[in-house]
């Protein structure tokens, strides 16, 4: 036996961290231009960044310390984090140099300095750790996903705050003893024009009451406007979505396995040569269907799904149309095609709007979900829609159980051990479970015939206590439990 991996989900978590790293270093040689862009002096901006690697070491650190791992959301903590941690390291070095042009020699100017600004940087420092300590004891769903932030981020302020009352003034001293052009720089008194427009401009809004009331009343709606306008849809997590499609088709009533090997065959002869092709080609219309990375049939009697992935990301919306297209080219087929996520469900994910029904009268919630399914179509804009139970037809036979209540008594046997003793004459019956090294293991019991127990056996196993009937019902999931008139039905609407 030969086994072949054809897809896991190490490439998406490995792409993420690659560009988590790649943003971090561009965040970083970003804030080096912007400094330099307004310090006008090689030395003065290295030694402002010169923390940057401090406190990204830092907050690995304090990841570490904090049992935490370098995953995408704490690196995007340090990713945030970069920024910040020049704040701190700025305000120290400005007031070093403002010492400097006092006539303090280095070492005087880099002490006095510091002694000026360290309450200021205390207190800033402090301020932001407090704002996300909160977050590192919350014990929920959101406190696991936001966590890594919170610690990443309050590691590498601490240590900005360390470096600018220590590294920067050591060495400012050396690096800034003969750096005499920033101070050129702003001991001129001549400004630039752009300055004196702005300058001349603010003094006019301000001139009168009436132009500064004016003037915060506008800005006051321009932020208004903001908030309702420009503000982006909210929503729990983000989908994570991959370049993979999860294609679903549920047959209408009276479909066997047959028969839905042969449409799986069809299906499987007109996908597969797409398989390792070009994908120029179907850029270039020289294909009708994207080149394709792997291909998973899988076929059941009430359903057939297929999994693959277009080999150009950017293809896979195309490919998610054409599967729909070729699932409701059948008859009487329905088919849901969404794209796999890293993050959520494969099924339509956080953004997929659910309607559960139930209810006493069986046929009347079928009718109520046939119903909202003619309504979905109507409401969304082409939304792929599925349903459990898949059919929403009372057509299909279903074998009903009927237990004789008083010789179950007589037995011994109550309502749950029927149902257990139906589940292992039929799909088996889980019993426990232990593990085997990492691997866990599930323990099922089931008959001397197995799974693949026919009816006769069946009857014969439970003619003592109990009887079967055919009845016109749906084919519900779950055998192993007693039947209960109810349906759930899930609406997921997306756009395919």
């Amino acid at each position: 036996m030969t086994l072949q991996l054809t897809a896991d989900d190490v490439g998406y978590v490995e792409d993420s961290v690659f560009n988590v790293w790649k943003n971090l270093g561009l965040g970083a040689l970003l804030a080096m231009a912007i400094m330099f862009v307004f310090l006008r002096s090689i030395r003065t901006t290295a030694l402002g960044v010169v923390g940057i690697p401090i406190c990204t070491i830092a907050a690995f650190l304090g990841l570490l310390l904090a049992g935490r791992t370098i995953n995408v959301i704490s690196l995007a903590g340090v990713a945030f984090a970069i920024g910040m941690t020049l704040d701190n390291s700025i305000v120290v070095l400005e007031s070093i140099v403002l010492e400097r042009r006092r006539g303090l020699k280095p070492l005087p100017a880099a002490v006095a300095g510091v002694q000026k600004v360290w309450p200021a940087v205390l207190a800033s420092t402090l301020t932001t750790v407090m704002v996300f300590l909160p977050v590192i004891f919350i014990v929920e769903e959101a406190g696991q996903l936001y966590s890594d932030v919170a610690v990443a981020i309050s590691a590498s302020i601490l240590a900005s705050m360390l470096v600018a009352v220590t590294v920067i003034p050591a060495a400012s001293v050396r690096l800034l003893g003969t750096d005499t052009r920033s101070d050129a720089r702003h001991n001129s008194d001549q400004s630039p024009p752009w300055q004196t427009w702005v300058t001349d401009r603010i003094g006019w809004l301000m001139a009168t009451t009436r132009r500064r009331c004016i003037t915060i009343v506008t800005a006051f709606a321009i932020s208004i406007a903001i908030v309702v306008l420009l503000t982006p849809e909210a929503e729990y997590l983000p989908e994570g979505e991959e370049a993979r499609a999860f294609a679903f088709m549920t047959p209408p009533p009276g479909y066997n396995m047959a028969t839905m090997e042969d449409i799986g065959l069809e299906l499987q002869q007109y996908f597969t040569p797409h398989l390792g092709a070009d994908p120029d080609d179907f850029a270039g219309g020289q294909s009708d269907v994207p080149a394709l990375k792997f291909f998973n049939l899988f076929i059941a009697a009430q359903e057939l799904m297929i999994i693959t992935e277009s080999t150009n990301p950017g293809h896979i919306d195309a490919l998610t149309g054409i599967l729909a297209e070729r699932y409701e080219s059948y008859p009487g087929m329905r088919a849901f095609v969404t794209r796999g996520s890293i993050i959520s469900s494969n099924d339509g994910g956080t953004r997929s709007v659910n309607l559960d029904i139930s209810g006493a009268e069986l046929a009347d919630l079928f009718a109520v979900a046939r119903a909202a399914y003619a309504r979905a179509e109507v409401v969304f804009d082409n939304p792929s829609i599925q349903t459990r139970p898949g059919s929403l037809s009372l057509g299909q036979p279903l074998l009903e159980i009927r237990p004789d209540w008083k010789r179950a008594s007589e037995l011994g046997l109550s309502t749950e051990g029927i149902g257990f003793s139906v589940a292992a004459l039929t799909d088996g019956a889980f019993t426990s479970e232990f593990f085997m090294a990492d691997d866990k293991v599930d323990i099922y019991l089931y008959s001397q015939q197995g799974p693949d127990a026919d009816v006769a056996a069946l009857g014969e196993s439970l003619s003592t206590c109990q009887s079967m009937a055919r009845c016109p019902c749906p084919i519900l999931p779950e055998r192993s439990k007693l039947w209960i008139p109810a349906v759930s039905a899930g609406l997921m609407a997306g756009a395919r």
